[in-house]
């Protein structure tokens, strides 16, 4: 399998296709610091999938310094489809994010924005809370959610993050 390492701006658009590996030791897709990575999918289906199916893996690694926007596309990964080190911005306006396995489908491990005003969000643990996890590191990460569908219950107020969810106020 082939790791994609992002260290510019781009733009990937998915037109459909498949992106995927199955590998133990290594994430689909890294941005690192200074890149900013946008997904979109024109495909009149909106088929095209970023995936890791490994337990241990996501499908998106966002490292410090970087920043995510997702507008459409299917982002699949074994452990958290999309994973935040470091202090980083994550902004998802379409698209389906999705686990594989038996965790939250965004990870946040380091101080971060995340902007959800749009997309499908699925946890295949459906009986677990949140759909995200905060270790000790994401302490004055900021989640701001106006819109959006989700599988299960969104987060709620955690000590590692600060939620506000503009469609309830809370």
């Amino acid at each position: 399998p082939i790791k994609v390492t992002i260290t510019l701006d781009v733009i990937l658009d998915l037109n459909g296709y498949k992106v995927s590996h199955s590998s133990m030791v290594e994430d689909k897709i890294v941005v690192e610091c200074g890149a900013h990575l946008r997904v979109i999918d024109t495909s009149t289906a909106e088929t095209g999938e970023i995936s890791a199916t490994s337990k241990y893996r996501s499908a998106i690694m966002m490292n410090e310094g970087s920043s995510l926007t997702i507008y459409g596309g299917n982002i699949k990964g074994g452990s958290g489809a999309i994973y935040l080190r470091g202090s980083n911005t994550l902004t998802i306006k379409g698209g389906r994010v999705e686990n594989l396995h038996e965790t939250a489908t965004i990870i946040v491990a380091g101080t971060s924005n995340i902007n959800i005003s749009g997309g499908t969000f699925i946890r295949k643990d459906i009986e677990k809370e949140n759909i995200f996890v905060a270790d000790p590191g994401a302490k004055g990460s900021r989640v701001i959610i106006d819109d959006g569908t989700f599988g299960n219950k969104i987060a709620t107020d955690g000590t590692h993050y600060t939620l506000i969810d503009n469609r309830t106020n809370k």
